[in-house]
């Protein structure tokens, strides 16, 4: 049999082959459709990580400049969310001399704790005096919080304490920009024009970074949770009651860091009503951005990013000393600092006058007769030397901050004061950054103290007399009184240098010799000056804030 292909099974073949090729032509389309989808995805992914990567650079650069803006506050000097030791050029007091930032919440975190080391030492007039702090703290803070939202408006600004004026939005869109690497080829892509945007806000459930009263057990919290190892907890109602007004003050601390850092967007809150005098310190931002591939496709992408600001602590190595001077030596009814707060002599004893010099410092300026009428019990020209004591000392301790040590304060005032011998001596308290209060002493030579403009001195004739025979007058020099550059005079409320310079009395014929004024003969301890700007000498080393002088009465 002669054998031929069979012509059916032939054209069946050519039909396989027709349906092969198209096959392979539809895989190899569907094939490019995925390479071309998998480009797109890894495009949108780069463009996604790009615009990330520029949202969260953003927020940063934001925060960072809302950590650095301050306002001069005429009470408490310069103030800001951050605490900054005395270097910006632009907080220069009138000596020559760079001022210091106080944090909001170490403001808030000083002030708590010295209504409760008011309660602990049983001063009233402490009491009043921390309540008047806390009310204008209260006007410290609304007025920040107000420069804080105009600085986080579009294109608003605020300044440092170099006087350099921020942009927050500004910065926040060149960081954008800046850190806008694209990564993927062919494609293009444009910030969507006055699409970025700030938001002044709240993220609960952050720290404050400010300190908790130490020891913990007069911290004087409602709860264990309102702390966080060893600071406040922040955007919680941290109140505290004073035992001699009664009174319940509501505290809220801002959330900081110790630098700039980013947080969750989606806790984000734009404002805590619940919550008495908070503080925002979190800024959110929000941009939108066009992307477009190499076929024309348009793409856009919101992107949001949140950062809270950062804060530093001011150690202040040396808040200044409260001094005990003995100009003719010692005697028996001062032995220990309790035996000032406890004396009825001094408790009965009014000022017979307290004096400021409003044109410079004394003795270069006169002195004018003032008064204290925050003391406002009696006569504030002539209150009672125990409520000039009582201010003095509140106001030495609040430059501790929220570092000074309740019990290591009421344990040096029970201490016994460091005699060197029965002749003419100063004991000194000090204030250290570790919140210990440390007892010394040194030699004192026939010198007088200066007065600084703005702040007092008060004086009492025969205010102590003496088992030994002896009458003594008494005299409290407050270098601290008014603080900052606005009421404080040329110091700004700084504590004088120790040691310092001398001065002569340049009329001390004018001065009457050997009574409860002072010698008008002796030098006269004295401020340095700052020249063309730099550190305060006594941020650095140990000066005086407050002095209480014991002189005999002829």
């Amino acid at each position: 049999m002669n054998l031929r292909p069979c012509a059916c099974l032939k054209k069946v073949r050519g039909k396989s082959g027709a349906s092969l090729a198209l096959v392979i032509t539809v895989l190899g389309g569907l094939g490019l459709l995925i390479a071309a989808c998998c480009l797109t995805f890894t495009g949108m992914l780069g463009s996604y990580q790009e615009q990330r990567s520029a949202i969260e650079a953003a927020s940063l650069a934001a925060a960072k400049d809302l950590s650095a803006i301050v306002i001069e506050d005429p009470n408490f000097g310069f103030i800001g969310l951050s605490d900054s030791s005395p270097t910006g050029t632009a907080t220069t007091a009138g000596d020559g001399f760079y001022t210091s930032v106080t944090g909001i919440n170490t403001l808030f975190g000083t002030i708590r704790l010295d209504m409760i080391i008011a309660d602990y030492l049983q001063d009233p007039v402490m009491s009043q005096l921390v309540a008047t702090d806390y009310a204008n703290a209260l006007i410290a803070q609304k007025n920040l919080v107000d420069a804080l939202n105009k600085a986080s408006a579009p294109y608003g600004t605020g300044v440092d304490k170099n006087g350099v004026i921020l942009n927050p939005t500004q910065d926040a869109l060149t960081a954008y920009i800046s850190n806008s690497v694209h990564l993927t080829a062919g494609q293009s892509c444009s910030l969507v024009t006055g699409s970025l945007h700030l938001t002044l806000g709240f993220v609960d459930g952050l720290a404050s970074r400010t300190a908790i009263p130490q020891p913990p057990s007069v911290a004087a919290l409602q709860s264990s949770s309102l702390q966080s190892q060893g600071f406040y907890v922040a955007n919680e109602a941290i109140n505290y009651t004073s035992l001699n007004t009664k009174k319940s003050s509501p505290f809220s601390f801002a959330s900081l860091d110790s630098n700039t850092s980013l947080v969750d967007y989606r806790k984000f809150l734009t404002n805590h009503d619940d919550l008495p005098f908070a503080t925002p310190s979190v800024v959110k931002v929000d941009a939108d951005e066009l992307f477009t591939n190499d076929h024309g496709l348009n793409n856009q992408m919101h992107a949001v990013s949140a950062a809270q600001c950062g804060t530093v602590t001011d150690q202040r190595p040396y808040p200044g000393a409260f001094t005990l001077t003995f100009v003719n030596g010692t005697f028996p009814e001062v032995t220990q600092f309790l035996d000032l707060i406890n004396s009825g002599q001094i408790q009965t004893d009014p000022a017979d006058l307290v004096q400021t010099p409003p044109n410079g410092d004394y003795p270069q300026t006169a002195l004018s007769p003032s008064s204290l009428p925050m003391l406002t019990a009696g006569d504030p020209a002539h209150p009672s030397f125990e409520d000039v004591l009582s201010l003095a000392t509140y106001e030495w301790i609040k430059r501790g901050g929220t570092m000074v040590n309740v019990q290591s304060l009421i344990t040096a005032f029970q201490t016994p004061l460091n005699f060197v011998g029965s002749g003419p001596q100063q004991q000194r308290f000090h204030l250290t950054s570790t919140g210990a209060v440390t007892i010394d002493s040194a030699p004192w030579g026939q010198q007088n103290f200066c007065v600084s403009q703005n702040q007092f001195r008060a004086l009492s004739g025969a205010g102590i007399v003496s088992s030994n025979g002896s009458k003594y007058d008494l005299q409290i020099t407050d270098f601290v009184h008014i603080k900052g550059r606005v009421y404080g005079g040329k110091h700004a409320g700084e504590p004088l240098d120790m040691p310092g310079t001398t001065v002569s009395n340049p009329n001390p014929s004018s001065t009457n010799v050997n009574i409860i004024y002072e010698n008008g003969n002796w030098p006269y301890c004295a401020y340095l000056n700052g020249g063309g700007g730099s550190v305060r000498p006594s941020y650095n080393q140990e000066g005086i804030a407050c002095d209480f002088t014991f002189r005999l009465h002829n």
